[in-house]
């Protein structure tokens, strides 16, 4: 199973700040669901419609010998779509948690396998933290915070 976690840190100063200014803003559970349904949606639409590429470079194309067992086509990595369909979003007051569930016949998570390649098998990026990934957490989170203030301040 692969997974990312987005935490909240430094929040004790910031609390402290904001409850100086009379503000009760303790649980950071609606920008983590903002930030998570954001990745939630890169992951599994953007990642795969670009087979990789969104990343700066395009997944490594199939083996020969994995492209004649693919049954109907659907594209690097999608077979049954099972994949591109497991990932499951879990939000808290302080972090979120991003993971891909998908199993195999033997139980493994194989998601992994093809996050962090094999020696039998290249890498293929599912899931990165880059920098417009970062930009977009940061903005959603500061934008969001920013409203909840004004609405509380008003």
């Amino acid at each position: 199973m692969i997974s990312a976690t987005v935490k909240l840190t430094g929040l004790d100063k910031a609390i402290a700040q904001l409850q100086d200014m009379g503000l009760q803003l303790n649980d950071f559970s609606p920008e983590l669901q903002n930030v998570g349904d954001y990745l939630m949606d890169f992951f599994t639409n953007d990642v795969f419609s670009s087979e990789g590429a969104v990343y700066g470079s395009p997944w490594a194309p199939l083996a020969e010998s994995t492209l004649r067992q693919k049954r109907g086509g659907g594209g690097i990595l999608v077979a049954s779509g099972k994949m591109r369909t497991s990932y499951q979003l879990m939000t808290s007051t302080n972090y979120l948690i991003i993971t891909n569930t998908a199993t195999n016949r033997n139980g493994d998570f194989y998601a992994g396998y093809h996050q962090e390649g094999t020696s039998r098998m290249p890498q293929r990026l599912l899931m990165k933290f880059d920098q417009e990934r970062m930009d977009q957490i940061v903005n959603r989170i500061v934008t969001s915070l920013n409203e909840r203030i004004a609405t509380a301040l008003a």
